[in-house]
């Protein structure tokens, strides 16, 4: 006979809520029971103790009602949900399983496997967290560990506090993984069930990321999103479609100077990627040197394949191509308070970096009195980085760019130390009116071809407004137009409005006007205009 049951509470299968019982048989009891499209009610003022996962079928959701879970000091495991599995592929570990109005609590104090509050989910289509609250946990693992998911929604939640061991700073508070055995480090799901197929289609919307106190310490926030690895030789190996979207990322984090995965959102081998209307705020301790950035894209080199996706230790194999981020958004997001404390100034907020990178797109960003660079990307072909307002730098550069071809426009930078605007190589780059105050040189370009840079407006700079092709440059800058900029500063010493060097060939230049901001000095190859079509 089917079962109908539609509703049912944990207290009908013996739960007594008290925060001291052992409830997870109830819990379990109830899950089972309920039919697909059913509802666990959890009893609000509820403290659940429980001893080892629950495992939640297709179709189910738990509504918590504000209740609490926590862990028994007999606990033996992490995870605290992880779902039935079926097959293998999407969909494999069962469809529209929902958690809201639920409290996860770990405990810092103990050393066991209590400390840790994980949900673990493989091969999921159509995950639902809402308004969900996270805490005391991330000593070893995630908060949310996706293996092979897909069509998960993150809302509403909050996620406070990491204790990371160490060599664990990085972990995540999400994890978007792939559906292999050492990602999951547990047994919960059968070893014929890992397939490697990476977690896609994830959106994480109006959810707080902070610190937490407990006992008078404070605890760092925890890494919003991320992952670090991957599996699958081909196309179907991609992370993708992944939005993070309008939540607050606050507090700080805990590094490692030199660890090169640092980054609040880390990733690697990502495309379709949205970032978008999100409020970064660093608030916390004087960080280490050369701290990680806040958005960093690593290139995956190696993977899991096929035939070791069920191996506790699998042999990676190494990609011919490593998977670089392609199609990537960054928009209308808001970084404040990066001071001193945050960086010694060499880190960059945005740090993209991958042999083919494409179509990286950073737009309408605003940067609050940062100590530090905004943005470095590398080895980038159809990059735009536009519209974004950056106050303050470090001794990074504010937009260090170091690809193949960019956009550069209508960007405003004031207050900048270093240069407002570094170009490194590539070719067909334009950088048009873009507003830079302060800084050595407002625009540096080194071994750049076929370029661009017109109709900027750079003032009160202490070296150069525009330096082109320097004469220890290790590669010549040629067949760049300078044309239509407005340069002018009075700070003392300035070495020149517009410096070409003799590592510059063939450069047009025409039409700029400078006044009070040193002269013009030409030592270029076949420069294509003379001073006289400039005006000061």
């Amino acid at each position: 006979m089917e079962n109908t049951l539609h509703s049912a509470t944990p207290e009908d299968y013996g739960a007594l809520g008290d925060g001291v019982t052992d409830d997870t048989a109830a819990i379990q009891g109830a899950v089972d029971a309920v039919s697909p499209g059913g509802t666990v009610n959890f009893r609000g003022s509820a403290t659940y103790n429980i001893a080892a996962a629950v495992i939640l079928k297709s179709g189910v959701a738990i509504e918590g009602n504000g209740a609490t879970v926590t862990k028994t000091a007999s606990a033996t495991g992490a995870v605290t949900f992880a779902n039935e599995m079926y097959s293998k592929g999407y969909g494999g570990g069962g469809r529209d399983i929902t958690i809201r109005n639920l409290r996860t609590v770990g405990d810092y104090a103990v050393t066991g496997a209590g400390r840790d509050q994980v949900m673990s989910f493989m091969h999921v289509r159509g995950l639902r967290i809402e308004n969900c609250v996270f805490e005391q946990g991330m000593v070893n693992g995630h908060y949310l560990d996706l293996l092979g998911c897909d069509d998960v929604r993150i809302t509403n939640s909050t996620f406070r506090g990491m204790n990371p061991l160490p060599g664990r700073e990085i972990i995540e508070a999400i994890q978007t993984d792939s559906a292999t055995y050492s990602g999951a480090g547990h047994g919960y799901f059968g070893l014929d069930f890992f397939d490697g197929l990476p977690t896609r289609n994830v959106r994480v919307t109006g959810c707080t990321f902070t610190t937490l106190e407990v006992g008078g310490i404070e605890y760092p926030l925890p890494n919003p999103l991320g992952m670090h690895s991957g599996a699958l030789v081909g196309d179907d190996g991609w992370y993708q479609d992944i939005w993070f979207e309008n939540n607050l990322v606050r507090g700080w984090t805990k590094d490692v100077a030199g660890n090169p995965w640092q980054g609040w959102l880390h990733m690697a081998g990502f495309r379709n990627v949205v970032i978008r209307g999100n409020t970064f705020a660093y608030a916390g301790p004087t960080q280490a040197v050369g701290r990680g950035s806040v958005i960093a894209s690593r290139p995956l080199t190696e993977v899991i394949p096929l035939g070791q996706a069920a191996a506790a230790s699998p042999v990676k194999e190494i990609l011919t191509k490593p998977r670089a981020a392609m199609n990537w958004k960054i928009s209308d997001n808001i970084f404040t308070g990066f001071n001193a404390n945050y960086s010694d100034g060499s880190s960059s907020l945005i740090y993209m970096n991958a042999p083919g990178n494409d179509r990286i797109s950073i737009t309408g960003n605003v940067s609050e009195s940062v100590k530090c660079g905004f943005c470095r990307v590398d080895n980038d072909q159809n990059l735009v980085i536009s519209a974004n307002t950056v106050e303050g730098s470090g001794t990074n550069h504010t937009i260090d760019v170091r690809s193949a071809s960019a956009v550069i426009q209508g960007n405003s930078i004031r207050a900048a130390s270093s240069f407002g605007i570094h170009l490194y190589g590539g070719q067909h780059h334009l950088v048009e009116g873009n507003r830079i105050q302060g800084g050595y040189t407002s625009i540096r370009a080194i071994g750049v071809g076929n370029g661009i840079l017109a109709n900027n407006y750079l003032r009160d700079y202490s070296g150069a407004g525009i330096d082109l092709g320097a004469n220890s440059d290790p590669a010549t800058t040629f067949d760049v137009t300078v044309s239509g900029n407005r340069i002018a500063s009075s700070k003392a010493g300035v070495v020149a409005s517009i410096k070409i060097g003799t590592k510059s060939t063939r450069t047009f230049r025409f039409g700029n006007r400078y006044w009070d901001g040193g002269p013009i000095l030409d030592s270029g190859n076949g420069t294509r205009a003379t001073s006289a079509l400039d005006t000061n």
